[in-house]
């Protein structure tokens, strides 16, 4: 026999299961549509891609300027009197057909614009916010040609130019081969490579290694989160490398005379050359000469990271 108060437990239980059991079908039916609803509401975006091949004859123009946006610049040497490009376009859309019809929005113009040739890329509808659009162009200039090359979140890429050359980008490397005139390059979040290089350097990045061969070179070079190498040999002037959390390491011909003023923390200062102090010596700085009447001076500041002066092998 079941006791009054077992009972009254009983029919509770009961009740409660049978409203349960009929408002599943409604939880069930909602769940249903905001699952739809979220499907439908965040569709997969693709990319697609075309190309589009521009030229036109310099005429008095000396200088050359390339701004495209998420994607890569590269510039080689070409015919003289000629700019030739090839420009790809990334657009996104919900299939195909829309990205390529979203490409096309993509303006790319090649024009004479007073001593310069402009080559650019722009996403009409927005400009300054293309979001996941892209432009990328290969180019080729007269060797002597000045450049100016723009771009964002990719690399730049430069060889066999003998003129003035300014890169900048962001979120990406740059490389530069064969410079002989005066070099600019500014990053972030990337590598700055250069090979071959000559004259004055003014190079910048935050977030990686900055890695230079030059001859008859006067640098300056700052980074932050990575370190410098320079290989080669110093033109008369003053050469300036700065970085944190990284070393710095100098390459210099056996034969070389150049003023020193080295400084870390963090870190110690090693020098393989014959050295005349003008102040007295520590494991963190080193300031004097090396050779006799010296044209040149490097001056060099680091924190976290060891500095190395050393002779070519």
């Amino acid at each position: 026999m079941t006791a009054p108060g077992a009972m009254s437990v009983l029919r509770l239980r009961l009740r409660l299961r049978l409203r349960g059991a009929a408002a599943a079908p409604a939880f069930i039916a909602a769940a249903s549509l905001l699952l739809a609803a979220c499907g439908s509401a965040a569709p997969v975006a693709v990319t697609a891609s075309d190309t589009v091949e521009k030229s036109i004859q310099m005429g008095t123009a000396s200088m050359v300027q390339v701004e495209m946006f998420n994607g890569p610049i590269t510039i080689r040497p070409g015919p003289e009197g000629t700019v030739s490009a090839t420009v790809t376009r990334t657009g996104v859309g919900p299939d195909e057909a829309a990205a390529l019809a979203d490409a096309n929005l993509i303006e790319v113009t090649l024009a004479v614009d007073g001593r310069s040739v402009v080559l650019r890329a722009r996403y009409g509808p927005d400009p300054a916010s293309p979001d996941r659009r892209a432009a990328a162009a290969v180019v080729t200039v007269p060797a002597h040609s000045a450049v100016v090359l723009r771009t964002s979140n990719d690399s730049i890429s430069s060889a066999g130019l003998t003129g003035t050359i300014a890169a900048n980008t962001s979120n990406g490397d740059i490389s530069i081969t064969d410079g002989t005139d005066a070099l600019e390059a500014r990053t972030s979040n990337g590598t700055i490579v250069i090979r071959n290089g000559a004259g004055l350097m003014r190079l910048e990045t935050s977030n990686g290694p900055i890695d230079v061969e030059a001859f008859g070179a006067a640098v300056e070079a700052r980074g932050s989160n990575g370190p410098i190498a320079f290989v080669g040999s110093l033109g008369r002037g003053i050469t300036r490398l700065s970085t944190s959390n990284g070393d710095v390491t100098v390459t210099l011909p056996t034969d070389a005379s150049f003023g020193i003023d080295a400084t870390t923390s963090g870190g110690s200062v090693a020098m393989e050359f014959p050295f005349v102090p003008t102040t007295p010596a520590t494991e963190t700085r080193l300031v004097g000469r090396v050779g006799s009447v010296p044209g040149t001076s490097l001056i060099i500041a680091d924190s976290n990271g060891d500095i190395r002066i050393q002779q070519a092998r």
